[in-house]
């Protein structure tokens, strides 16, 4: 009984120590994922000023009808051109990075997920080998 008593004790403190590891994991991740969504809504917050200045600069290209010249015809040039377009790639790249981020957190979420099924996988054999144990003393 003795040497089945050490054996089902190393196990559970075995799978304790396995335990407290994911839950430190779980912790870790919960963290990365809070910060991620923090980045995120950051991010968010900036595509949403980048679109309102994309379409305010939109109607933009033609200068007042009153200035005329060579800097008028440079400027129309420069705001329907380049203006517009980096403004659009900005954009768009502004939204490559917010779906990355997404996809980001997605993976830790499901990696999350993968670690708290462990923990309740630990917890079942934890509470087993105590069944075992308190059984050896009836």
């Amino acid at each position: 009984m003795a040497s089945e008593l050490d054996s089902l004790n190393a196990q559970k403190r075995s799978l304790e120590t396995q335990k407290a590891e994911n839950e430190r994991a779980v912790s870790a991740l919960n963290e990365q994922i809070d910060r991620l969504k923090e980045v995120k809504r950051k991010v968010s917050d900036i595509k949403d000023t980048v679109g309102t200045m994309k379409t305010t600069v939109k109607g933009k290209e033609e200068p007042d009808e009153n200035w005329l010249g060579e800097k008028r015809r440079s400027y129309s040039d420069f705001a329907s051109g380049s203006v517009r377009s980096d403004y659009k790639a900005y954009y768009d790249n502004t939204d490559d990075c917010l779906d990355g981020i997404c996809d980001a957190i997605t993976r830790l979420k499901n990696e999350l997920s993968d670690y708290t099924a462990g923990i309740s996988w630990l917890k079942n054999a934890i509470n087993n080998i105590g069944n075992a144990i308190e059984k050896l003393f009836n």
